[in-house]
């Protein structure tokens, strides 16, 4: 009787032990069917785990992706309003009607230095926070680009810009719309 070879295949590394012929499909397992059943559902465990990694990795590729072409759009954005000689307004308010959770930055930086501390913050009260953790983004950036590592930000560093931005909305609808 032959003897099946071992398959080299990613999915599996199982080896057929016995094989019978069979003049229609060739060589054929001489295991008994629960057997096979429970090492086919073994092998194909492999593979599901496995296609999930793969549909894990296609996700990751198309987020990727996603986010560069929003990237390029509000580069564009702002591109056509400074053409025009104006600061670019918020996409997300413009489309939405929703203020950003950096809207009025700008306002609040030029009242800032006019010295007129009230209205700096009610235009945008995080603002110094904004500002602050973009430059401290920048600097772990820079340091890991230096030392030769993935551009990527510590995990507390995105869960605080998170925490910031979400509590920059919250004030930006308590304020009420004048300060939109």
């Amino acid at each position: 009787m032959p003897v099946l070879r071992k398959r080299r295949s990613a999915y599996c590394d199982q080896e057929n032990l016995g094989s019978r012929l069979d003049p229609v499909r060739g060589a054929a397992p001489v295991l008994p069917a629960a057997v096979l059943a429970a090492i086919r559902a073994r092998g194909m465990q492999g593979r599901r785990a496995q296609m999930r990694c793969l549909r894990m990795q296609d996700r990751l590729t198309l987020v990727r992706r996603g986010a560069l072409l929003a990237f390029g759009g509000y580069l564009v954005w702002n591109a056509a309003w400074l053409c025009r000689g104006r600061l670019p307004p918020s996409i997300l308010s413009q489309v939405t009607g929703l203020p950003c959770p950096t809207t009025g930055m700008t306002r609040s930086l030029i009242a800032f230095g006019h010295g007129d501390i009230v209205a700096s913050l009610m235009f945008n009260p995080l603002t110094l926070v904004y500002l602050s953790l973009a430059a401290g983004s920048a600097f772990l950036l820079a340091k890991r680009w230096s030392n030769g590592l993935s551009l990527r930000l510590p995990e507390v560093v995105g869960r605080t810009w998170l925490a910031v931005l979400v509590l920059g909305w919250v004030l930006k609808f308590a304020l009420g719309t004048r300060y939109w």
